[in-house]
């Protein structure tokens, strides 16, 4: 999770290869037909059992180091088609139980909602989304308080957005869209990283059955820290965007999905530093062979810092991953990421500063299935944490064992 800078003639290089992916990846082979599926409802109940050696991430007074984790959780994924409009929900309700370091033990609940009304001649999105759980630990940055104090904290982060498209399904389109997100933390000290943002954009959306869908908007995002007032030049932020979005399906055996933007980022005090440069994400997934499925993804965004008392962070994250089928019941996967963050004004305001750091996995799973109901996993993994100086600095290795069984309608 650190971010290195880049030199300039680099940052060109690859923002250019990237766009030329992505329009390549919306105008190469003609669309499959498209389907349009029935009401479907899933409910499944999970488990892990998972070991970290190292739960602590560098080492924090009143944890132990090594943990076992019981997870347990009910995820329901409803889809309603009615008409021309459809309304689809992804839900998780569950909690972590811990050993050795039970007043880490939290509930973890995620919910997402995507529905598509068509109102006369136009279209309305309404895009939801809640999450809230225990702060992972690597993410925090130190504070001044006693022992398990300093780690506990309940993160709650939501987005509700809202979209408009007015004209033809196929052809061009205007596009306007808002968006209001909130982060909030329940540790006392912690709260001086909550925060509250407002996007608001505009442009043209673009549909085609040959060539793809694209988005080409301009947005506004004003993002405030409303307990930072005491903290000069770290108290909000403007971030402008002019953004290319695209989804596409490449054949029958390629799958690419994402966006690019310029993004400018005006601190509200000249005392924190400004960013401009290249925003990106994109996702490819290709099914080579029937038993093969590859993914591979890559981005660099701008985040508000929830965790750290910085202003925001640049994160840039890529990742591939490879399941390969063994048999009817049985499949193996192996999977590496990596993940740079680079914090932008962060002070040493309860300690030293967390100003950049990276971390990388590698995990490899074994899946067998008896049937289409149960599933039982094993996954393995480990992970290196590199940050400025050595404080944050840590090493873990996991094990877990996943079961999941599921009801489907």
């Amino acid at each position: 999770m650190a971010t290195n800078q880049w030199l300039i003639a680099d940052d060109y290089r690859r923002r250019t290869t990237l766009l030329g992916l992505l329009l390549a990846g919306a105008a190469s082979a003609p669309a499959c037909a498209q389907t349009v599926s029935g009401p479907t409802t899933e409910l499944s109940f999970t488990a892990q059992v998972r070991h970290d050696s190292n739960i602590a991430a560098g080492g924090t007074p009143g944890l132990s180091a090594s943990d076992d984790r019981l997870s347990i959780g009910t995820a329901i994924r409803l889809t309603r088609p009615f008409g021309r409009n459809s309304v689809s929900v992804d839900g998780f309700l569950g909690y972590d139980f811990y050993r050795r370091n039970t007043d880490l033990n939290a509930e973890r609940i995620s919910f997402g909602a995507d529905a598509e009304f068509d109102v006369g001649f136009c279209q309305v999105g309404l895009r939801p989304h809640v999450n809230r759980q225990q702060s992972n630990l690597y993410d925090l940055s130190v504070v001044n308080l006693p022992g398990i104090g300093s780690v506990r904290n309940i993160e709650t982060t939501q987005t509700y957005r809202g979209e408009l498209r007015c004209g033809n399904a196929l052809g061009i389109r205007p596009l306007v869209y808002y968006e209001r997100t909130w982060g909030n933390n329940s540790n006392a000290v912690r709260k001086l990283d909550n925060y509250r943002g407002e996007t608001v954009g505009g442009g043209l959306s673009y549909s085609n059955p040959v060539i793809g869908n694209f988005d080409v908007s301009v947005e506004r995002t004003t993002l405030k820290y409303p307990n930072r007032n005491l903290l000069v030049g770290l108290s909000g932020y403007r971030l402008d965007q002019l953004k290319l979005a695209t989804s596409r399906n490449i054949g029958a055996v390629l799958t690419a999905d994402g966006f690019i933007a310029f993004s400018h980022v005006k601190p509200e005090s000249n005392l924190a530093p400004s960013y401009s440069g290249m925003s990106w994400s994109l996702g490819l997934t290709m099914v080579p062979t029937t038993n093969l499925q590859l993914r591979a993804n890559l981005s660099q965004q701008i985040d508000p810092s929830l965790n750290n008392n910085a202003l925001y962070s640049r994160n840039r994250d890529w990742g591939l991953s490879g399941t390969y089928q063994l048999g009817p019941r049985t499949s193996a996967g192996l999977s590496f990421a990596r993940n740079e963050r680079s914090f932008r004004g962060a002070l040493p305001v309860f300690g030293p500063p967390l100003t950049n750091d990276s971390v990388n996995r590698i995990s490899g799973r074994f899946d067998f299935t008896p049937n289409q109901r149960l599933s039982v996993g094993l996954e393995v993994g480990h992970e290196r944490r590199n940050a400025n100086g050595t404080f944050y600095d840590y090493r873990n290795t996991f094990v877990a064992v996943n079961t999941r069984f599921t009801l489907g309608a």
